[in-house]
């Protein structure tokens, strides 16, 4: 029996009874990594220095820790990678759980430039349909995103020596397969169907909703130019990654 197939089962057990999947004692292995300048205190007293690992530290079970301090924490960045899969439900709790000890602290997310990473924001920042009743205590609809962007590369298109922040040629970049120009226009499709529920229910959706209407503009200008980027294209331009991030996070 596969795993995605034993997933659903527990996700349709938990629904039917309306309880987190964590009260069937079900809990998935950890996937994602955490590093900063924070500690957090283990129900068991050990404190944990989440910027002792050279590569991170497993993010831990939320249920496991008495206490967090973020004090000196400025911004938090989620870096999501498919090869990891989508994001568990680990790291997506931890997360909330860092949201919701200190809601001033901004998130971003970080994906790659094509629908898969853009359903991966999505998740994060606004739930899945496969977990519903549990996307109260999971998502972060604060959260924004920080790239990838089609001004990431788009701008990259001609002037390699005059465009500081492009990445690679428009030319260079792989195209959308079919399925995820799919993909890209059934996330429109629902895309479109939330805000209107939205400005239906009177929710203000100027304020609100700004984020979605991004993730539309993004998924619209991504079905035109037909290409695809993944997050290591950043280290092809100067400074790398670390040089873009800050770049952006300035700019927020």
């Amino acid at each position: 029996m596969s795993q995605s197939t034993v997933d659903r089962w527990v996700d349709d057990i938990a629904f039917t009874f309306e309880v987190p999947r964590s009260c069937l004692n079900v809990t998935a292995e950890a996937k994602g990594l955490i590093a900063g300048s924070f500690t957090y205190v283990h129900r068991d007293g050990a404190a944990i220095n989440s910027g002792s690992g050279l590569e991170g530290i497993v993010v831990p079970n939320p249920q496991d820790i008495a206490s967090i301090n973020l004090q000196d924490i400025n911004w938090i960045l989620v870096i999501e990678k498919k090869g990891q899969g989508y994001p568990d439900l680990l790291t997506r709790s931890f997360l909330r759980m860092l949201h919701d000890t200190r809601p001033s602290i901004p998130i971003y997310g970080l994906v790659d430039y094509d629908p898969d990473g853009l359903a991966i924001f999505q998740t994060y920042a606004y739930g899945s349909a496969s977990l519903a009743h549990e996307n109260h205590a999971l998502v972060v609809p604060s959260m924004r995103l920080l790239g990838l962007r089609a001004a990431d590369i788009s701008s990259c298109v001609t002037h390699h020596d005059e465009a500081e922040d492009e990445v690679e040629s428009e030319a260079e970049l792989p195209m959308l397969t079919l399925r995820e120009r799919r993909r890209a226009e059934k996330m429109l499709e629902r895309s479109y169907e939330s805000a209107e529920a939205s400005k239906d229910s009177g929710d203000n959706f100027k304020e609100e909703n700004a984020e979605k209407r991004e993730i539309i503009r993004e998924l619209q200008v991504m079905l035109i130019l037909g290409v695809k980027a993944e997050i290591q294209v950043l280290d092809r331009r100067q400074g790398g990654l670390g040089l873009w991030a800050r770049r952006k996070l300035g700019h927020f």
